[in-house]
C-alpha cells in the first residue's frame, strides 16, 4: 500500500518536513505519481517505512558505509 507524505508523517510520527528531508536524502525511497507537468506527487509504500524503522532500530544492522581513505600527510623539509 502507497501512503501519503502526510499519512507517512503520521505513522513515523514525526512532521511532513521530516519526511520530506529523508526523501531528499534517499534514507526513505519515495514513488513520484504525477502525471504530465503537475508537480510531484509522492508516496512512500508501506514496505519502505517498516525497511526504515529496522535500519534505524536499536541493535538493527545498518548497512555498512564505505570507509574513507585517508591520504598521508605530506613530510615537511625544514631549511
Amino acid at each position: 500500500m502507497l501512503r501519503s507524505i502526510k499519512h507517512a508523517a503520521e505513522f513515523l510520527d514525526s512532521s511532513e518536513d521530516h519526511v520530506f528531508a529523508l526523501i531528499r536524502k534517499g534514507e526513505l525511497p519515495a514513488v513520484n505519481i504525477g502525471v504530465g507537468n503537475q508537480r510531484r506527487r509522492l508516496k512512500v509504500s508501506d514496505e519502505a517505512l517498516k525497511r526504515f524503522i529496522e535500519q534505524r532500530t536499536t541493535g538493527a544492522e545498518a548497512p555498512a558505509k564505505p570507509k574513507r581513505r585517508s591520504m598521508p600527510k605530506p613530510q615537511r623539509e625544514w631549511v
